[in-house]
């Protein structure tokens, strides 16, 4: 799947080809990008804002970083209900 120039990946992957600095500040809070090249993991959401990137895809949409994420925030909050 190819991540063009200000696209948003829409699924986590691996890169395969090619070098970008990527955002991903919605998972890790930091806004410099982080410079990703072939073989490291791009997680869905993350923006590339200077270059082409070729990405195999690891998860789909219910496994993804995000989806992830947002899973663990529901399960702490039914976990704490009551607590107050």
């Amino acid at each position: 799947m190819p991540l063009l120039l200000l696209l948003q990946a829409p699924l986590d992957g691996v890169i395969v080809w090619g070098t970008s600095n990527c955002s991903m500040q919605h998972i890790t809070g930091e806004s410099a990008p982080v410079r990703l090249e072939p073989g490291k993991e791009l997680p869905a959401g993350s923006l590339s804002t200077d270059g082409l990137l070729v990405v195999r895809v690891t998860a789909g949409t219910e496994d993804s970083t995000p989806a992830r994420i947002a899973r663990m925030a529901q399960e702490a909050q039914v976990s704490t209900d009551g607590w107050l």
